[in-house]
């Protein structure tokens, strides 16, 4: 694959106080079948040891690391690591969840086959998912089956890291998640719905969530 046919990928990783989880969650992102990643970590003071449990994974080169100087909260650290991404596409994945070993290179295949400037997927709990899994991360049997999408993209769980977006429409739009509100994954999703019109879905659960408690405090 040449480096036009094998775009840059940015990874955006808020970590705060995911201690327990964080390794898991870097390990399943540094292990993609997809290679040209940027891997944007960004820590917002974390109280307990998150910083030791990054620092091994800093020895990667496609890994860069920001410290926040003070806590700002999720919304603004996300948009801290849009700031800092220079990929082709964008995907957010937060740092107490594990994506599946082939999603990225299943999102670009795609891509580059539909023209998608934005691509959705499921997810599903730890509970709901093999051990096999949670303990390898073992790639699942992915297949580029995709879905054009209409307005039932507005029927979807409002979660960013369920989406693989073309960067250019976060630049030219300027859509960020708004500063100090709860539920902040939900005007990003609608604004970034209403700006693209290619969407398309891939039927799979590509992301394994801590747990559905989690999402309701992030």
């Amino acid at each position: 694959m040449t480096a036009f046919e094998s775009p840059l990928v940015s990874i955006i990783v808020p970590v705060y106080n995911v201690a327990l989880y964080l390794d898991e969650c870097l390990s399943s992102i540094k292990m993609q079948t997809y290679q040209n990643l940027e891997i944007i970590v960004v820590e917002d003071c974390s109280t307990d040891h998150s910083i030791q449990v990054l620092q091994p994974y800093l020895k990667d080169r496609r890994i860069k690391f920001i410290k926040n100087v003070k806590n700002l909260g999720l919304s603004a650290t996300r948009n801290k690591g849009i700031d800092l991404a220079t990929g082709v596409y964008i995907m957010f994945v937060d740092s107490d969840d594990i994506i599946d070993l082939s999603l990225v290179k299943t999102c670009v295949d795609c891509a580059t086959t539909t023209k998608a400037d934005l691509i959705t997927y499921g997810y599903a709990q730890f509970s709901d998912i093999p051990e096999t899994v949670k303990q390898s991360c073992s790639p699942s049997d992915l297949e580029l089956i995709s879905y054009k999408q209409g307005n039932e993209y507005f029927n979807l769980d409002h979660y960013c890291w369920a989406n693989f977006i073309r960067f250019s429409v976060l630049k030219h739009s300027n859509i960020r998640f708004p500063v100090g509100f709860y539920y902040e994954d939900g005007p990003f999703h609608w604004h970034l719905g209403l700006e693209v019109k290619n969407r398309y879905y891939l039927p799979k659960k590509c992301i394994y969530i801590e747990s559905i408690v989690s999402l309701l405090v992030r």
